[in-house]
């Protein structure tokens, strides 16, 4: 971006707080959505044993699954994606449970329970053979459909999301590299410091965002189903080490990951490919969200990957 456009950028975020942060925020959330809409998708809702799944739905082709990690709903995390893939291929975004209006009434934390429910979706809407595609905690949940329900995935594609490797030492290693002592604090924000702070998790070239409006996101995207998404963190913490027995995926894979990753640093992708059998691919100048970050670089690896295993 050159100078001039920075400056003007600059001068509009600074002015953000006598327009309303909180009303810009859900202005911004209601233009996703119509972004999606306008791009032939539409928002369902399905009940799934106990549970209400919230998901989007358009496009014709292979179906090609998008599972967003911790953070707003799934239409704040994949719209560089689904608008870029959608012409192409049949497109599923879910809420995972507690994510946006996605609930278990049981209620379950645990990852076989988001997997499951997955896996349920993908039978209702008879998308076989799909791609998965999952970032961070949607990678956790992706890694584990593929082991529990390996004939409804043809591939996996894993940004960000060291599942099957990752360990207590990591763990504890990424809370000290960040200062905290529970990934709540990391991951489930409560106030402006917590979006900014999630911001500098997300991207390399952090977005510039008055405090107002990080206090406005928090209110808006962040207050629904706070405690139950501490409870989904503290069970994937609770099974870490269970988690390095888990069966291998026997599906082609793709991992790819952010050069400055401070979450799960690239070493654990390159273990992670390694144990896959996986392509393995690093996206410079990038954090934990490449694919917000540099979404036509992102989508490029993406796309050029699954047309070389159609041919």
């Amino acid at each position: 971006m050159n100078g001039p456009a920075r400056w003007h950028r600059r001068r509009v975020l600074l002015a953000l707080p006598t327009v309303g942060c909180s009303a810009l925020v859900r202005r911004s959330d209601a233009y996703l959505e119509r972004r999606f809409e306008t791009h032939g998708l539409s928002l369902y809702r399905a009940e799934i044993d106990g549970a209400v799944l919230e998901y989007w739905l358009g496009g014709s082709g292979a179906p090609l699954v998008f599972l967003h990690g911790f953070g707003p709903p799934a239409h704040w995390q994949w719209p560089g994606q689904v608008v870029d893939f959608v012409d192409d291929y049949r497109i599923i975004v879910p809420n995972l449970l507690w994510f946006g209006d996605s609930i278990d009434r049981a209620p379950h934390f645990e990852l076989d329970r988001q997997a499951e429910i997955i896996a349920a979706l993908l039978e209702q809407l008879d998308a076989r053979n799909a791609t998965i595609v999952g970032i961070s905690y949607g990678g956790f949940v992706a890694y584990r459909l593929a082991v529990l329900q390996p004939h409804r995935v043809g591939s996996l594609v894993l940004v960000g999301s060291p599942a099957g490797v990752y360990d207590r030492t990591d763990y504890e290693q990424m809370l000290a590299h960040h200062g905290v002592d529970d990934a709540v604090e990391l991951f489930v924000p409560s106030d402006g410091d917590g979006v900014e702070r999630l911001l500098r998790l997300a991207y390399w070239r952090e977005p510039l965002v008055p405090d107002a409006l990080d206090a406005a996101a928090a209110d808006v995207l962040y207050t629904n189903h706070r405690d139950e998404k501490a409870q989904l963190l503290r069970h994937l913490v609770a099974n870490i080490e269970a988690s390095q027995h888990q069966p291998v995926p026997q599906v082609p894979a793709l991992v790819i990951w952010g050069e400055h990753d401070t979450v799960f640093p690239p070493a654990l992708g390159r273990k992670l490919a390694g144990k896959l059998h996986a392509d393995f691919i690093v996206v410079p100048k990038a954090r934990h969200g490449p694919n917000a970050e540099h979404v036509a670089r992102f989508n490029r690896i993406l796309r050029a990957w699954l047309e070389r295993g159609e041919n």
